[in-house]
C-alpha cells in the first residue's frame, strides 16, 4: 500500500534525483524509497552498534569496581 507524502528538498538533489530516475529507469519515488531505506538500515546500525559500544564500556567498568573491591 502506497500513500502520498510531500517533502520539499534542494533544488541540486531534486535534478540529482532525476537525473538517476533516467539513468537507471526507475521511478523517483522508487530512488526515494529506496535511499530511505538504506539509510533508516544504515542507522539502525549505527545505533546498534553505539548501543553495544556502551555495554561493553559498562561491563567493563563493572568488572573494574568488582576486581578493585576483591584486592
Amino acid at each position: 500500500m502506497y500513500i502520498m507524502s510531500t517533502i520539499t528538498i534542494p533544488e541540486k538533489l531534486n535534478k540529482d534525483l532525476k537525473k538517476i530516475s533516467r539513468n537507471f529507469g526507475v521511478s523517483e519515488s522508487e530512488v526515494m524509497t529506496n535511499a530511505f531505506l538504506y539509510y533508516s538500515k544504515s542507522l539502525k546500525n549505527k545505533i546498534d552498534l553505539q548501543k553495544e559500544l556502551t555495554e561493553w564500556d559498562n561491563a567493563s567498568n563493572q568488572d573494574l569496581i568488582n576486581f578493585e573491591k576483591n584486592k
